[in-house]
């Protein structure tokens, strides 16, 4: 998964998300996420306070 850099810039952060809900909770990616067995699924958008945030990107993928 890669963010366009036009959505990003010095400014702006990272979230994601692993859960599959219509409203997901958001959190700050700082940190790299480990991945346990099975599927997981990874959202993420850029943000930035006061800007829109960018459209979101998502990806599965399948832990052995």
């Amino acid at each position: 998964m890669a963010f366009n850099r036009k959505q990003l810039n010095r400014f702006s952060s990272r979230s994601i998300a692993t859960d599959v809900d219509l409203n997901p909770r958001w959190k700050l990616y700082t940190s790299p996420i480990i991945l346990t067995d099975g599927l997981a699924r990874i959202r993420a958008i850029a943000v930035r306070i006061g800007y829109k945030d960018s459209d979101e990107a998502e990806s599965a993928f399948i832990m052995r």
